[in-house]
């Protein structure tokens, strides 16, 4: 654009106005640019999208994962308890029952 200034007096004050002559050719490189910016802006903004898409369903597989390892975690700590009460059994009635020990004269002898 090319800009001219010029001098224009009233009855009271001097007014100074900035005359612009308009270039077809520079607006229409504008109107390209502008175009241009548009075209990439809604690129990226489709780009961020699909990234945030992305995300989600990245953010629901890793929740489902955890669930999986939470109730396998469960389960492990069910079986555990169940074997460490077996045993607990075990050692008490081995505890409990009374010795049997064999003496020399081949009779048995309960303590």
């Amino acid at each position: 654009m090319q800009c001219t200034r010029g001098n224009f007096c009233c009855s009271y004050y001097l007014v100074t106005i900035d005359l612009c002559v308009i270039n077809p050719d520079s607006v229409f490189r504008h109107k390209q640019e502008i175009a241009l910016l548009e075209q990439r802006h809604a690129e990226e903004l489709r780009l961020a999208h699909l990234q945030k898409t992305e995300a989600e369903q990245n953010v629901l597989e890793l929740r489902k994962r955890l669930e999986e390892h939470e109730a396998n975690a469960s389960h492990l700590a069910q079986r555990l308890h169940g074997i460490m009460q077996n045993q607990w059994r075990e050692a008490l009635s081995v505890v409990s029952v009374p010795k049997v020990t064999l003496k020399s004269s081949n009779l048995l002898h309960v303590t």
